[in-house]
């Protein structure tokens, strides 16, 4: 009950201020650009940008979508789901993961790294990689690809998300099956690409890839989205049923600036030089405009499109600045403050060396809400 409380209160926290979050200090937002309604699965176009995601996706730099959603096998042998590409990661263990396998793996990549007798890998590098591969698993994962050190799985073999038990993944000997909590379920290739995404009743789409690229997307009853790209392979124009068709457009290479969507309204977008999102216009002429820290990568101001101003600010403790912080925001329209509201996170390291949130206070509007 504690975990669906907690749940509940960021997600809260996500919403009581305009699209920034008060965790993460990252703006967030998300466009339709096309919507076919169908009597299985709508075939939808929707982007995601998060201007904290380093992500680099066929919609530009930050942006995702459910198309890029995928999957890789990590250092323990566990398996981790990137939702929208660069989005929320779900790891899927056969068993729980202990703080001695975790290490065992650090071991096996720092007696690799020895071997290579490189300039530079002093004992104080090796502590302070030890350190840093203990917190962070992508890293983990990918120096342990690099030497080759790799947990067969075996088929048939059943992955279960933390707090999450009614979620599951299977290895079916050539594909992943990923069973959700709707009846639903995801299907990927040994090489984590998202192949197939099924409904209870069996209706479904499918997944074509030209190379590393979605190519085609099919549903049950043969309706198509195709994809075309440009060199960079940023996605130029994506065709639906009916004559339907999407427009990109980029500047400087990644920064998605332009999209005319399958109802020809056009939607424009500029950034700053860090590829942070600036401005966002809407096809009436408004917009919202976004100010940032660029140092820290925090979002320290939004402008909506009726022209209120929201301000933020970070602060952290003294004793335990990582894991205990908190953020305030002030909201005013026009002359009048609507909002001053504070939020107040608190996080705990696992015994597999991740951290997750384990306590939330918020003050909005002076009345107090303390969740653990």
């Amino acid at each position: 009950m504690k975990k669906t409380l907690l749940a509940l209160a960021v997600l809260i926290t996500a919403q009581a201020h305009a699209l920034v979050d008060m965790k993460n200090a990252n703006y967030s937002n998300t466009w339709i650009d096309m919507d076919v309604p169908g009597t299985g699965y709508d075939l939808k176009i929707i982007r995601t940008y998060n201007s904290r995601s380093l992500f680099n996706g066929m919609f530009g730099f930050g942006w995702c979508s459910d198309f890029e959603t995928s999957m890789e096998i990590n250092a323990e042998g566990n398996l981790k789901v990137k939702e929208c590409g660069g989005g929320l990661e779900v790891t899927y263990s056969p068993r729980e993961v202990t703080r001695k396998d975790v290490e065992n793996t650090i071991a096996q990549i720092i007696n690799k790294m020895k071997t290579e007798k490189k300039v530079g890998v002093t004992e104080a590098y090796i502590n302070g990689l030890k350190t840093s591969l203990l917190e962070d698993d992508n890293a983990r994962s990918e120096l342990a690809h690099k030497y080759g050190i790799v947990v067969p799985v075996k088929e048939g073999t059943k992955f279960y998300a933390n707090g999450k038990e009614v979620e599951n993944i299977t290895f079916n000997k050539t594909y992943y099956t990923r069973t959700l909590a709707d009846g639903s379920n995801q299907r990927f290739s040994p090489q984590g690409k998202l192949t197939h995404i099924y409904d209870k009743n069996g209706n479904y789409l499918k997944f074509e890839y030209d190379k590393d690229v979605v190519a085609k997307v099919e549903d049950n009853a043969g309706r198509r989205l195709n994809f075309k790209y440009y060199q960079n392979k940023k996605v130029k124009s994506i065709t639906g049923p009916n004559g339907l068709n999407v427009d990109y457009k980029f500047a400087n290479l990644d920064d998605l600036s332009s999209v005319k969507n399958a109802w020809q309204k056009t939607y424009t977008y500029e950034y700053d030089d860090l590829h942070n999102l600036t401005k966002a216009s809407w096809p009436d002429k408004t917009f919202i405009s976004i100010k940032y820290d660029k140092q820290k990568d925090w979002v320290t101001a939004f402008a909506d499109r009726d022209k209120c101003v929201e301000s933020y600010k970070y602060e952290f403790s003294q004793n335990d600045p990582n894991n205990h912080y908190w953020s305030s925001v002030k909201k005013v329209c026009g002359k009048e403050v609507v909002a001053d509201n504070k939020y107040e996170f608190w996080h705990q390291q696992r015994p597999d060396g991740q951290y997750f949130l384990q306590r939330v206070m918020t003050t909005v509007n002076g009345n107090v809400t303390d969740i653990s």
